[in-house]
């Protein structure tokens, strides 16, 4: 990454502990505008808690953490709405059962903004073609869904806000490989068309490797940054176990 890029967010001496375990020990990232960065880690590294400190959604113990220069403290997502527009997918999708696909898109827009609602469904049906799914899809229930329509349904609802950042917690877990393959093509190309961040958990090592401009592995409570060739050549015995641990690269 080009350092002369702007950082879109800046984490700045974190340390975040749960009684006697430490997660993050004095840690700071600088994660840049339009870049995608993949957040990568062990099992209980510290990548979720990472994302949610950033969020705002866990307080701050040590450190400091800005987003487009604002602070972070609790709920400022909320209060410093319109300034920040953030979109988030969540692993499992976490639609709402009993709205329709169209509903559960729209639903931050009806509940966010003054937006008409024939209006709300106008831009619905923009996102749902925007990730791929015909507009026969926008009145069928998620449990009409197959699990790779579920994450590109829960992908346009992270979109519907137009967001400057938009996070994506495990995006291809439990998808076919097929599925993941059009998932990661088609984070790839919104990247590109929008020109917006993509922060990413991710333990494909598939998606490691071919989706992120650059990646941020959490090993031994710190955080290593660089490509994924960067990081193979670092002679770091946290960093080689872990990628001698994971599932190889499917080239």
């Amino acid at each position: 990454m080009d350092k002369s890029s702007t950082p879109i967010i800046n984490v700045s001496h974190l340390t975040t502990q749960f009684g006697p375990h430490v997660i993050h020990d004095d840690v700071s990232l600088e994660i840049y505008e339009n870049e995608i960065l993949g957040i990568i880690g062990g099992s209980g590294s510290g990548k979720s808690t990472l994302i949610k400190s950033i969020l705002g959604l866990l307080p701050l113990q040590k450190g400091r953490i800005t987003l487009c220069d604002i602070p972070v403290y609790p709920g400022y997502l909320l209060q410093e709405q319109g300034k920040i527009k953030v979109g988030y997918l969540f692993q499992n999708g976490a639609l709402f059962t009993n709205l329709s696909v169209i509903d559960n898109i729209i639903y931050p827009l009806l509940n966010t903004t003054h937006i008409p609602a024939e209006e709300a469904h106008l831009l619905g049906h923009l996102k749902l073609k925007m990730v791929g799914l015909s507009p026969e899809t926008a009145q069928l229930m998620p449990a009409d869904l197959s699990g790779g329509m579920v994450k590109r349904v829960a992908l346009a609802r992270a979109l519907i806000l137009d967001p400057d950042i938009l996070f994506l917690d495990e995006p291809t877990s439990g998808l076919d490989p097929e599925s993941a393959i059009f998932f990661d093509q088609l984070v790839r190309d919104l990247h590109e068309i929008l020109n917006i961040t993509i922060v990413m958990i991710t333990h494909d090592m598939t998606t490691i490797r071919h989706v992120p401009t650059r990646l941020a592995l959490i090993a031994n409570k710190k955080i290593h940054t660089g490509t994924y060739d960067a990081l193979l050549a670092q002679q770091d015995p946290a960093i080689q176990q872990y990628f001698a641990t994971s599932r190889q690269p499917i080239s």
